[in-house]
């Protein structure tokens, strides 16, 4: 996989794993929030029954699990929502350290690519102002030879063809 999709896939799990997290703490806030069954709350004796026959219709209706049960479940699925935030922020500090690993590892790589670069561009430029200056050195070779040709010609006289 190439670097540009390693970060992008490690930003993209960041990213989920921020999300989970948020979802996981807005559960937890609405756990907490809701309000826990106290005695005596909410209770009231329906008209002409006495407590012990209205106790007994809304047991026999309702089929409440006791307080205590109640209490107990509640406080479970809270410390639960507390351990799933707990995990999700360790997950997302995890898909930061690996982002960031990524990065770090992208940069260094993007280093070594322009300091490679710069050292082959060097050297080409180098074997390049070499062959520049061979070949300024072949042609003026060739243009003294040829000037010494036309030296030679105009020393001899002119050429007569009939």
């Amino acid at each position: 996989m190439s670097g540009g999709r390693w970060r992008c896939a490690r930003f993209a799990s960041g990213v989920q794993a921020k999300n989970d997290l948020d979802s996981k703490k807005v559960k937890l806030a609405k756990l907490r929030g809701t309000p826990g069954l106290k005695v005596g709350e909410g209770r009231r004796m329906p008209c002409g029954r006495s407590r012990a026959s209205a106790a007994q219709g809304l047991v026999a209706i309702i089929a409440l699990p006791p307080l205590d049960d109640a209490l107990r479940a509640q406080e479970q699925k809270i410390s639960e929502a507390e351990q799933e935030v707990a995990d999700a922020e360790q997950r997302v500090r995890d898909t930061k350290i690996a982002f960031d690993q990524v990065a770090d590892l992208m940069t260094e790589e993007l280093n070594r690519f322009q300091k490679q670069r710069a050292a082959d561009m060097r050297t080409l430029l180098q074997e390049f102002a070499l062959a520049q200056a061979r070949a300024a050195a072949d042609n003026a070779k060739a243009w003294g030879s040829l000037l010494s040709d036309i030296q030679a010609q105009q020393q001899q006289g002119p050429v007569v063809t009939d």
